[in-house]
């Protein structure tokens, strides 16, 4: 988990705004419950916003407010504990967290990568003790990360071969979050196993792009051994990440389309996140064929139904063929 999965904060209104804010606050206060206080800084976006997509009911009911570093929620968990799906995703957190920083120190050794392990390492180790006890597939995980020592060991340098754990371990946590939340009757396995394979196969190659000229100092990275660490990335390096980028895309909204609009329109600000990373675009990441008419932020979708703009819709500079609400 990289914490580059999160909506773009500008797109969002209203309840979902709420939502997302509530999900985050309460696994926050999750970690603080289970693990401590210092663990709320162990809270990883990318869990966070897992849930907020996948989760669209109310939030009334979780146990902590918004805002709970200041007003609490300790009681109601006292008397009723924490539900499942906290539970897990507390975990969760902690535990790729765990696993980003020793695989962080076996690139380069630092002393705030010492600290912080030595500081968090019980929480880490508790953590995967907590998936093991709400009954998470910690061996489908555990799989992938090995996988992933093996594919750094030998230096691999396709990005698809590279971003295949990491596809493996999205998958994973979009299966156990349907399973503990609230599962849903119009999201098939099947469905969740390409939504989750797609996400993290994005998240893993936007990090891969963007960090290129940092992991040129010794940080396994597949571009960099694609480029024989070349100071700049090659053109056509940029290019078929960029593509790669777009296909895993393109795959998440075919699976978002078959969803309710709720989970459409979080969507959306979450793609506008997430492209933001690869800004200015190149021309051919365009992932619909609907037409699109220029706007003051980018631009609007249009099909041949009579549609008129969402309120909340522009993803700016990119075609997601998601931003429209027909009347």
């Amino acid at each position: 988990m990289f914490g580059i999965l999160k909506p773009a904060y500008r797109e969002l209104h209203g309840r979902d705004r709420v939502a997302y804010s509530s999900i985050y606050c309460n696994l926050c206060g999750a970690l603080a419950a289970e693990y401590g206080l210092p663990s709320r800084l162990l809270v990883v976006h990318d869990i966070a916003t897992l849930a907020w997509l996948l989760t669209t009911g109310e939030t009334r009911e979780m146990p902590f407010n918004r805002g709970n570093c200041l007003r609490g929620g300790a009681g109601r968990v006292r008397q009723g504990g924490l539900p499942p799906l906290l539970k897990y995703l507390a975990a969760i957190s902690a535990f790729t967290l765990g696993v980003k920083l020793q695989d962080d120190e076996r690139d380069q050794r630092n002393w705030r990568n010492a600290i912080v392990n030595a500081t968090y390492q019980r929480t880490f180790n508790r953590s995967s003790q907590k998936l093991q006890q709400v009954g998470a597939d910690t061996n489908r995980l555990r799989s992938a990360l090995e996988e992933q020592c093996v594919l750094e060991a030998r230096s691999e340098s396709e990005l698809e071969c590279a971003a295949a754990p990491t596809a493996q371990a999205y998958a994973a946590v979009v299966h156990e979050i349907h399973r503990l939340g609230a599962p849903r009757a119009d999201f098939s396995f099947e469905q969740r196993e390409a939504l989750g394979a797609a996400l993290g196969a994005t998240i893993y190659a936007i990090d891969a792009f963007r960090d290129y000229e940092k992991d040129l100092e010794g940080s396994y990275n597949p571009l960099c051994v694609q480029a024989a660490k070349a100071a700049s990335m090659p053109q056509t390096v940029r290019g078929d990440a960029l593509r790669f980028i777009e296909n895993c895309l393109a795959s998440a909204s075919g699976v978002i389309r078959t969803l309710d609009n709720a989970t459409h329109l979080r969507w959306n600000a979450i793609a506008a996140h997430l492209l933001g990373y690869l800004r200015p675009l190149p021309e051919f990441i365009t992932l619909s064929t609907r037409c699109y008419v220029p706007c003051e932020h980018g631009v609007v979708a249009f099909d041949d139904k009579e549609c008129t703009p969402a309120v909340y819709g522009c993803l700016c500079c990119c075609c997601l063929g998601l931003n429209y609400c027909c009347t």
